[in-house]
């Protein structure tokens, strides 16, 4: 495995992978490992550094446009989040806390996790926009992996209410295989497990994503520095995965 910088490349460089990753964070990480076990050769591309920095925390700037923004819930953020990331700022992130380096928001989270329940997955009339277009029994194969990749315990703990209406929901929390100390942090664990077939692309922010002409392929990304030099990445697959996504059931 090799962890480079886009600053390391020529101007124009054209970098070519198999599959190609967006985003360094659990989801990226872990589907990183799965396609390079299957012999794929993958490049990881992450806006950030292995830690982060003021630099690259500022590229998380957003317009929040329409949400209630009273100075109880200023004040709630401010002091649920403020303690967690080093960077963080409710005036640049107004929605919650997002990471840019290797890890992504692991840098930041309790590893508290918990599955959804059956019911998440049904539609509800209260819940607008409710409704999954599969249940909570289909995914359950892939629950009990992402289990084993949070380092959690598959067995469930006793019942100890009986009463209708009544059952027992547990949280557990995701620990470093790495620190048995500290909380599991992705960017860490994918450091100590240098992964084959894997290049970690830093500082590489997507600028464009390119298609074909009927836009039913991907053809190319363009990522660029925080020094705005611009690169070129292509899968020799055309397979891409944009990962800035968060684990189900995880915060």
């Amino acid at each position: 495995m090799r962890i480079r910088r886009l600053s390391e490349f020529d101007d124009n460089s054209i970098i070519m992978a198999d599959i190609v990753i967006v985003g360094a964070g659990p989801v990226g990480l872990t589907i990183a490992e799965e396609c390079s076990r299957a012999g794929r050769k993958v490049v990881v591309v992450e806006s950030g550094l292995e830690l982060e920095s003021p630099e690259h925390s500022a590229l998380n700037e957003v317009e929040n446009v329409g949400e209630l923004r009273t100075e109880a819930q200023i004040r709630k953020r401010i002091e649920f989040h403020g303690s967690q990331a080093k960077f963080w700022s409710p005036d640049v992130q107004p929605y919650g806390v997002r990471c840019r380096g290797l890890g992504g928001s692991t840098h930041a989270w309790a590893g508290k996790s918990a599955p959804f329940d059956a019911l998440d997955f049904q539609a509800r009339s209260w819940v607008p926009y409710s409704g999954w277009p599969v249940d909570h029994e289909h995914i359950v194969p892939y629950l009990l992996r992402a289990m084993k990749v949070l380092n959690l315990c598959p067995k469930a703990p006793p019942e100890r209410f009986d009463n209708e209406g009544l059952r027992s929901f547990y949280w557990q929390f995701a620990r470093s295989r790495v620190d048995r100390l500290d909380i599991m942090r992705f960017g860490r664990e994918f450091l100590a497990r240098r992964p084959t077939n894997t290049d970690v692309l830093l500082d590489a922010t997507v600028s464009r994503v390119g298609v074909n002409g009927d836009g039913s392929q991907f053809s190319r990304i363009d990522v660029v520095s925080v020094g705005a030099s611009a690169r070129a990445l292509r899968p020799r697959f055309a397979c891409w995965l944009l990962a800035g996504l968060r684990m189900p059931g995880c915060c």
